[in-house]
């Protein structure tokens, strides 16, 4: 029976909520120390002198390291992102506790070392250091006055992308629009805290850590420490909540190896919640100036737009880009999507769940509705006209889509026939209703990948894959392929992962998982099919004995013809096999370059907003995505959920504040840093359209996880402003921009 498609249950799910499942920063350790990370308390400047003698005295304190005495680190000769495929590593290129320079808030200046945390933490705050600040005049957003030259956009993407002549299009445009967009800074706090253990055997590595990247933490190990990669093993089996933040190796891994090494003792740091806000990257703020320019018949001419974001001072990259989705969402023949980089005292940045997808949507979806209302045309029929029947970007036609049809089933679902398209002109209760729409699209990504499938004599079958379960149900879809593909019963398959001793996989960002290690697992399991096959056909003693393999096939453990039949125990049985295994590594293909595969979905937000006190509230939500075959409807919707629980915190709530005099955090905790909860969740209906996409991928599927996150920001501001009349360009939405605005 056919497992893919199946809503199951996943299978770490009792022992997740139970308790049972070990996580990285709970691994049993014999004789471990306990570390505890002090951060400095200004943004910009030197440490000019720093008293331990205190702290050291204390009973149970073991050591404590400084740049005074911290052994030697190394950045990375080159940034690699874990979207290029050529690379096999990420980190900053700043590495702390080398020197007396801060760079940003909340960086790491001491570590101590002690035989429990309690000790280490309390030693901690009795360390007196004396500061040189440097301050300086800072600005919330970033100023494109003062933007630099990119030198980094995931490793992939050009920075300045162009095509036609979109200056003298927008010119001669019936339509014009100019506005500015910004988006804040975020930040990521997933429950489980990042955290390393490390324990040294002779000159061989082992780092229990949460990420989402386990051959990028081993290579970026590697590479801070000075030692070969094959001395490093990463293990990360179950990971407490990633989404971009634990995709890049953090400073505190590199310092906690090389700081158990000089110890010669397991040692184990995990960081704080304020720590988190400071040390492991950020959604950078961005400032995008956008242009476009139309016919009066709703035809767009040209899109130009021009970003600017956040960079820290030790390197110009940038993950949070917003010109990149804009490139290829609608049919406009003339563009130009360029990206810059402001250098702040910030950590490096690092991808957000739909890193630039979630920024660049949100500014190109609030431009079209804001072009709608200036044609007095439904917003609907706008993004129908420029529908984009092929990508531009890459002059490629689509593997499949149904963005149209997206609209029409979320437009009737949602009701969108019943919206009057006056601003303020719906009411209910007292309160002002808008209704509000926005497209979402995120890419299909592939990446090789290896895997290793195994039949024991038990009938059982092993699956062993280096990729990490960050709770997206990896475990869990593994199965149903495998099930599906070799032919067995999904209770009988165990899958083992989460270590770089395993065949090598992709990072779990970017919806990689499914497309990428899905279809490796497919063909693995395909191999050792034909493998099982071949070795009962090929034995005399066997009913299937000279059977050709076209024949034949596996079904719940058994290879059969429909006539004869023979159990995969027997097979293995009486060839005197313990077991059968095969390994695989998928590759490129030249038919993966002759296409572009994108998911795409639409939005659909009903808010409520008092008229007295500018206080927004959403209703609900409709959204319908396009996204090929779903392996999982349940793990799926679970997705799109979390998606646009992302998506609502980023337009309604979440920002980092700053003293705009020093740039330091003000709310760098969970009280000052707000976050959505479920009562700031309103109705979700999602659900997606029934179609496969055979020319993505042997599997049928485009990607999921992503998605929900996209466009939505966009859909709730667009709301906003129907229910108002004025219009929020910059997020997260407050009640007192509303009043700002109207003023």
């Amino acid at each position: 029976m056919e497992q893919i498609t199946k809503p199951i249950n996943r299978v770490d799910g009792p022992d997740k909520v139970s308790g049972k499942i070990t996580y990285a920063n709970d691994v049993a350790i014999k004789n471990l120390a306990f570390g505890y990370l002090i951060s400095a308390t200004i943004a910009k400047g030197r440490v000019k002198s720093i008293n331990t003698e205190r702290a050291q005295s204390q009973k149970g304190v073991l050591k404590i390291f400084t740049h005074k005495n911290m052994p030697r680190l190394y950045s990375p000769p080159t940034y690699i992102s874990p979207f290029d495929p050529s690379g096999d590593s990420g980190q900053q290129k700043h590495v702390p506790m080398q020197d007396d320079k801060i760079a940003y808030d909340l960086q790491y200046i001491a570590l101590v070392v002690a035989e429990s945390f309690e000790v280490a933490q309390e030693a901690g705050h009795l360390i007196e250091v004396v500061y040189e600040e440097e301050k300086g005049t800072y600005e919330e957003h970033p100023n494109p006055k003062y933007a630099e030259e990119l030198e980094f956009l995931f490793g992939i993407m050009e920075g300045d992308y162009h095509r036609g002549e979109p200056e003298a299009a927008f010119e001669e445009s019936e339509v014009k629009l100019e506005q500015t967009y910004t988006t804040q800074t975020m930040h990521h706090q997933p429950m489980e805290r990042h955290g390393t253990t490390a324990v040294w055997n002779s000159e061989q590595l082992t780092i229990y850590e949460p990420t989402a990247w386990i051959f990028g933490h081993q290579k970026g190990v590697a590479e801070m420490l000075g030692m070969p990669v094959e001395d490093v093993t990463v293990s990360s089996p179950y990971v407490g909540g990633a989404f971009g933040g634990k995709g890049l190796v953090a400073p505190h891994t590199g310092i906690v190896a090389a700081a158990a090494k000089e110890m010669n003792r397991p040692l184990r740091v995990e960081l704080t919640r304020k720590q988190l806000f400071g040390c492991v990257g950020l959604r950078s703020a961005t400032h995008s100036e956008v242009k476009v320019g139309a016919e009066k018949d709703g035809t767009i001419n040209s899109i130009i737009i021009h970003t600017t974001g956040e960079t820290p001072e030790f390197q110009k990259t940038a993950f949070e880009s917003s010109v990149i989705a804009p490139r290829m969402m609608y049919s406009n023949p003339h563009m130009r999507a360029k990206m810059e980089v402001t250098p702040v005292p910030i950590s490096g940045p690092v991808p957000m769940r739909s890193p630039g997808e979630a920024s660049g949507l949100f500014l190109l979806e609030s431009a079209l509705d804001e072009l709608s209302y200036k044609l007095d045309m439904d917003p609907i029929a706008l993004r129908k006209k420029n529908h984009a029947d092929k990508n531009l970007e890459t002059n490629l036609p689509w593997t499949s889509k149904h963005l149209n049809e997206c609209y029409d089933v979320g437009a009737r679902k949602f009701g969108w026939d019943k919206r009057n398209p006056k601003l303020g002109s719906m009411r209910k209760d007292g309160m002002l209703v808008g209704y509000g729409m926005a497209s979402g699209s995120y890419p299909t990504l592939f990446h090789p990948a290896s895997a290793k499938a195994k039949l024991l004599n038990d009938g059982s079958v092993e699956l062993i894959v280096g990729t990490q379960e960050i709770g997206t149900g990896t475990n869990t879809i593994i199965r149903q392929i495998a099930a599906d593909y070799l032919g067995v019963d999904i209770k009988n398959i165990k899958v083992i992962m989460g270590n770089t001793r395993y065949p090598k996989t992709p990072p779990t960002v970017a919806a990689f998982t499914a497309a990428s290690v899905g279809t490796t697992i497919a063909k693995v399991c395909e191999q050792l099919k034909t493998n099982l096959i071949r070795l009962a056909t090929s034995n005399e003693a066997s009913p299937l004995f000279g059977l050709k393999a076209e024949t034949l096939n596996i079904s719940n453990g058994t290879i059969t013809n429909g006539t004869k039949e023979e159990s995969l125990q027997t097979t293995l049985k009486r060839a005197g096999r313990p077991y059968v295994e095969t390994q695989l590594q998928t590759q490129y293909s030249p038919e993966m370059f002759k296409k572009s595969s994108s998911s795409f979905g639409a939005n659909f937000v009903e808010v409520e907003v008092d008229p007295i006190t500018g206080w927004a509230s959403l209703k609900r939500i409709v959204g319908v995505y396009d996204c090929g075959k779903i392996i999982n409807p349940k793990t799926a919707h679970s997705q799109l959920i979390g998606g646009c629980v992302f998506a609502i915190g980023m337009a309604m709530q979440e920002a980092a504040e700053r003293d705009l005099s020093n740039f330091r955090y003000l709310n760098s905790d969970l009280g000052g840093y707000h976050m959505p909860v479920q009562a700031d969740i309103p109705d979700l209906d999602l659900s997606f359209l029934d179609y496969t996409d055979k020319e993505a991928n042997i599997l049928e599927v485009k990607s999921v996880g992503e998605l929900g996150g996209v466009g939505l920001q966009a859909a709730i501001m667009n709301a906003i402003y129907h229910a108002t009349g004025v219009r929020i360009r910059s997020l997260p939405y407050k009640p007192e921009k509303l009043l700002e605005i109207a003023e």
